[in-house]
């Protein structure tokens, strides 16, 4: 597996659909039906993204985090494939290289950093606009 490749890949319940991260930062939406088609691509990260999580249970609630320490969260569009960041946190435990959405609790996930406790668990729901995007 090459750098460009090391986050995890993510895929939706229909299983054509999956989300690729990258080491330039770039996050990109393919639907494997369509090949040679990206659905959505853009900037995640300055710099490589260290890992993304889809909640289990919330449909759409994707988290990226990465190197530059930022915490991302993002909207998956159903409709038409599309991804919009509802929230943004530098978070104080260094280059973040891991994360993961507890498959018993919608918007709760742990994230791993490089430095402070290392890891952090973080609730969701306690960011306002997390909590607007997804009650729409």
């Amino acid at each position: 597996m090459d750098k460009s490749e090391k986050g995890s890949l993510e895929s939706f319940p229909i299983h054509s659909l999956f989300l690729f991260p990258s080491d330039d930062g770039r996050l990109r939406h393919l639907d494997l039906r369509k090949p040679g088609e990206c659905i959505w691509e853009g900037v995640a990260h300055d710099g490589p993204i260290g890992g993304l999580t889809m909640s289990a249970i919330t449909r759409g609630l994707l988290v990226t985090v990465g190197e530059d320490e930022m915490m991302n969260v993002w909207k998956v569009e159903d409709s038409n494939g599309c991804i919009e960041k509802v929230h943004s946190e530098k978070l104080t435990i260094g280059e973040l290289h891991c994360a993961q959405f507890n498959p018993d609790v919608a918007a709760v996930l742990s994230v791993g950093g490089t430095t402070a406790d290392l890891i952090r668990v973080i609730d969701l729901t306690k960011y306002e606009p997390v909590v607007k995007a997804f009650s729409e």
